[in-house]
Order: C-alpha cells, then structure tokens, then sequence
C-alpha cells in the first residue's frame, strides 16, 4: 500500500457457537495485528461467555498485548428489553448461574446453531439425541440474537479503540473494513443472513466479506507452521473443531517462498458433532443420575455445568490422571451416586464415555476426508476450542493405524485463535496483494450450478424434439430450452476468475423501457449423477436473480423486429460470476464490453 492511499481498518470476527474472537490490523501497518483481549465489565479471559443482556456500557480496557481472547456467545435481557432492541449485557459481563437463579432474566446461548437448518442438522445423531433443552428458535428471532450479539462485538470494539487513544473524530473518519468466518457446511441462504445482520449491526453497507472457517485456520496453518512442521507438496486435513460445527478441508501447499500458496486438493466435509456436544451430553448425564433429587435444581446444574466447562472438558485425559469431583453443596450424601461431603464423583469410565460419543463422531469424520483426498495425507492439523483439547489428539492419534499410520497429528499454534487470525491475514491480502501472506489458489466446487437457456434446437445434439418450440424472432427456426452448467462439480475455481454465463433478453419495445429479468440458478449435486441436459427433479433452485438490465444506456440497445412484425430489444449480455472465500456466488452484469456493479444483479438465496 503506498503512502499516498488512505488509511483504515480491517476487523476480522470469528463468529462461533461457543466463543468469538476478534482480530484488527492498519491497512498502513499491516504486520501489528492485534487480538481483542477484554470485552467488558465482566473481566478478561481467552474464553468469555457469549450471554446478551441489554442497554448497559460495554466497559473496560482494552488490552495492549497480543494475548487472545474469545468472547463466549452468551446473551442476556432484562424483563424490559426484547430481542432485536440490543442486549442488557453480554460475553463476560453475564454470569449464567446468576442468570439462571434470576426469574426476570433472559438469556440465549448456541444460537448460531439456529441459523443451520440444512439437512446436515437433521441427519446428525448427536444433534438429534442431544437437543439444546429447548425448541429451536424461529428464523425471525434468531436472526435478532445475531444482530444484537454482532451489535455487541462493534460497540465493544469502538470502546476498545478508544481506549487505546483512537478518538472519536478517528473512528467516524477511518474507513472500516469487516471480515466475518462462517462454517463451511453453512448452505447460501445461512452466508446471506449473516450478511444482513452484520449491516444491521452496522458493519457496513455493501458486500460484507465471508471466509470459511478451515479456509481461515488453513491460511494461518501454513504461516506459523510453513518451514518446519509443513513442506512443499504436503497435504494435510485441516480439522476445525469448534463449539457446534466441526468442519475439514484437504489442502496441498503449492509453495513457502517468497509467497506461501495453498490449493484445495478435496472438498470440504463437516458436521455437527462440536464440544457443544459434550456440555449436552454431560447435561444429559448429571440429569440422569440426580434428576428429581431435593436440593438438584437449575442453579447447581448450571454450577456443574460451568465447573465441566471450565475444568473438566479442557483437563479430560486418558487414562485417567487424577479423580473427577464436583462441588454439590445442598445434595445429601449418597455414596450408590458417588455424593460426599457436598462433592459428587463422577467415575472415570463414565467420562469416557461422554466424551468418546463426540470424538468418535470426529474421527469418523476425519477419516472419511482422507479417504476422499487423492494426494497421501501425511498430517492432520487441529484448529479451534475443541482442536486445543489433547483427548481428541490422542484419539486421533490412536485411530491412525494401518494405512494411516504414518499420518502425524498437530495442532495448530494459537489453536483458539487461529481462526480469527487466518481472516485477518485473508482480508489483509484483499486489500494489497503484494503482502507477503499466505493464500488459497483456488477453491473446489461442491455441488453443479446452472441456468436455463434457449439454444438452436439440434438433433444431432440429443436434444428432445418433443422440447422444442418456434423462435419468436426468426422464421424457421426452432429453439430449445437446456440447462447450461457453468460451474462443474469437483472443478476447481480460482477466486478472482470471472466465468461469464451468455443470456439473452427479448422484450417488446412498444411495453416500454426495458425491464428487469428473473434468472433462477440452479444447483446439482452428486458424483455418480450426470449432470442433466433439461430442468429434472434431480436439479433444485437456489438462487433468483434480478438483473437490472435498465442500467444499460437505451442508445447500446439492438432492436429487432419480430416474426410478428413488432420490435423488440435483443439484449445478449453476460452475467460475471465469481466464487469467494465463502463459496458464495457473487454476480454482476456485463454488456458489450462494459462491467456494471455488483448492484446491477440482486441475488436471493433461496430456502
């Protein structure tokens, strides 16, 4: 970036079912990247709850140092505040056990799991045997929580500016620039909500970037572990287990030197079998064991809730190196449920088998992703708050045996945080591409999309002559409507490529000015599948599109008469699509040699 361009700020947000984190960086001084490190009243720590209450400061320091903190999603709203109308408090300044005690109180926890409503929810066992304990939130309302939760990490980003001497004029007149991770099963229509409410939370206007979480940790991977612990031609599985999703991805490292290169060598994979889990399973447990018992109510479940949080699940090992115990104060001693002195012992075997029901769903998940890859995998790197835990670690490790064998495992340094920290390091590049950080060469498409267009009706083609219809604007001429699938399946797509998709609009001129036109995208998946010639039921539509084809000056306009004798406008154009660092389509128009904004094609996410 060259002296003379302005100054601003990019925010990455490390938006996750548990935790969140928050990273920043100047665009003038791109190698001070700074981690967030206090959230509020509430204190500071690596892991803060992710609570919303409402209407109160967000206040406290904003530490100076590089040490990371997440902000754990918790929110919290006082008897007159409703969601949508911004939280009382949140993150660290809630304290669930004082929240539940509180009658008047209401607070939301794993809410970002609502936002997924795709068919990997409904096929998980452990989502469908573990539910949150209540019924899932309405589209409506979720989509509130993470506004006002978004809300909440801006203004307490602003204080945190201020506190470290930005003022307020500097913060109104420096552009600010947001990058916000999401999980790589999240279909289209979930990456578009998050969009929306992080303008609704006032982080901008236009296209707000997207990046896929394991894209993010794979990025930060290969710059802290290139060199040493990655060579050129490695190909890893990058495994990013957070609080909800656990999502993979396969990459080779193209190159170290003097730009550090990635490329996707399979395409992702996922599921919901998160930590998350194990807290439900847990849940599940102490419910079963002292359930119905005098003295067992929410506050002392929320208690063990915290004290498993908080020092069993980061602690767990195997085998075992010292014994589980949790304070129980109000429980009479029962030594058949392992109660004394106020402390209930929860056995070793039990444990076991809390956490090997979500590791195991892990490792399936894993293993399948390796299988899936072409290239020999020789490592697997371990992202997120659940890839820090050293039991997942050793059951990855011991699952490896046979023709996995020589496959190592690691985690990844700064594991809690390498998210947020590979999204700054992705938003820093797109804003100068000469910074010497690593990026992804190209992305893997996983699934067909398409269009349906008109074409001259050939037989010898295979095409259907029972399909074919008289063209409106030549004599003896028949056209056919097929599928026209412009990305592939298993292809991979670089990120800055443009693929342009021919159409056509034919409009009457005596209707007016030229309007609109509705393309609907459609979408197949399915390896064995070929991909159709016509619209079946094996193709879905995902995506309308309205391209606003009035932005085209009248004068650049052909005009044709018609077999009926009228007029009409021929606009053959293209429509430009990209793939981002979210897989997201990103359309705009172009016509006779001229590129128009994103805003000329309106996209909904259908579903």
């Amino acid at each position: 970036m060259s002296a003379t361009e302005r100054l601003s700020i990019l925010v990455a947000i490390d938006f996750g079912t548990t935790f969140s984190s928050v990273a920043w960086a100047s665009s003038r001084n791109h190698r001070v990247e700074e981690i967030v490190s206090r959230w509020g009243s509430g204190g500071s720590s690596e892991n803060v709850p992710t609570y919303v209450a409402a209407h109160e400061q967000l206040r406290g320091p904003c530490s100076e140092t590089n040490a990371g903190l997440d902000s754990r999603r918790l929110l919290q709203y006082d008897n007159d505040k409703l969601p949508g109308s911004g939280a009382s408090r949140w993150g660290l300044q809630v304290h669930a056990a004082e929240a539940i005690a509180d009658p008047n109180a209401v607070f939301y926890e794993w809410f970002k799991l609502d936002m997924h409503r795709g068919p990997t929810y409904a096929s998980s066992p452990l989502a469908q045997r573990f539910r949150i304990g209540r019924s899932a939130l309405s589209p409506d309302l979720c989509r509130k929580l993470v506004t006002d939760y978004l809300t909440a990490l801006r203004e307490g980003f602003d204080r945190c500016m201020e506190i470290q001497g930005f003022n307020a004029n500097f913060q109104r007149d420096t552009p600010r620039r947001y990058i916000i991770t999401v999980p790589a099963i999240w279909e289209d229509r979930e990456k578009q909500v998050t969009q929306q409410c992080a303008r609704d939370a006032g982080m901008g206007n236009g296209v707000i970037p997207l990046i896929k979480e394991p894209e993010a940790a794979g990025i930060y991977a290969l710059r802290c572990m290139g060199d040493h612990r990655l060579q050129v031609n490695d190909t890893f599985v990058l495994c990013d287990a957070g609080g909800g999703t656990v999502d993979l991805i396969s990459y080779t490292v193209l190159a170290l030197n003097p730009l550090p290169k990635l490329r996707e060598a399979a395409a992702g994979s996922g599921g919901l079998c998160g930590s998350t889990y194990l807290n439900r399973a847990f849940a599940w447990y102490i419910e079963q064991k002292l359930g119905g018992r005098p003295g067992f109510d929410r506050s002392l479940q929320q208690s063990m809730m915290d004290h498993f949080e908080n020092r069993i699940k980061p602690e767990f090992r195997h085998p075992a190196t010292e014994t589980c115990m949790i304070r129980v104060n109000g429980l009479a001693d029962n030594p058949s449920l392992g109660i004394s002195h106020s402390r209930f012992t929860v056995p070793h075997a039990d444990l076991l088998g809390i956490f090997r029901q979500v590791t195991d769903e892990v490792v399936a998940l894993v293993v399948a992703q390796i299988k899936k890859t072409p290239q020999r995998v020789r490592k697997i790197v371990l992202a997120g708050g659940f890839g820090d835990s050293e039991f997942l670690m050793a059951e990855l490790r011991r699952r490896m045996t046979g023709d996995l064998s020589e496959i190592s495992v690691m985690a990844i340094t700064n594991s809690r945080t390498a998210i947020v920290r590979g999204a700054l390091l992705r938003g820093l590049t797109s804003l100068d591409e000469n910074i010497p950080y690593p990026r992804t060469e190209g992305r893997i498409a996983t699934r067909s999309f398409g269009i349906e267009e008109y074409v001259d009706f050939d037989r010898s083609k295979g095409h259907d002559i029972l399909r074919r219809v008289a063209s409106s604007t030549e004599r003896d001429k028949y056209i056919i409507k097929q599928m026209h699938w412009f990305i592939v399946e298993g292809t991979t797509i670089r990120e800055s490529a443009k693929i342009p998709v021919p159409l056509c609009s034919k409009q009457s001129t005596a209707q007016g000015p030229v309007q609109r036109m509705e393309v609907k995208v459609f979408v197949h998946k399915g390896d064995r599948a070929p991909r159709p010639m016509y619209k079946t039921t094996g193709t879905e539509s995902v995506i309308a599109l309205s391209v606003e084809l009035d932005r085209i000056p009248p004068n650049k306009l052909t005009i044709k008469p018609g077999v009926d004798g009228c007029d009409y406008y021929v606009i053959d154009f293209d429509i430009e699509v990209t793939l981002d660092a979210a897989s997201m389509l990103n359309i705009n128009l172009r016509y006779a040699g001229t590129s128009y904004d994103r805003g000329s094609v309106s996209i909904d996410f259908l579903g």
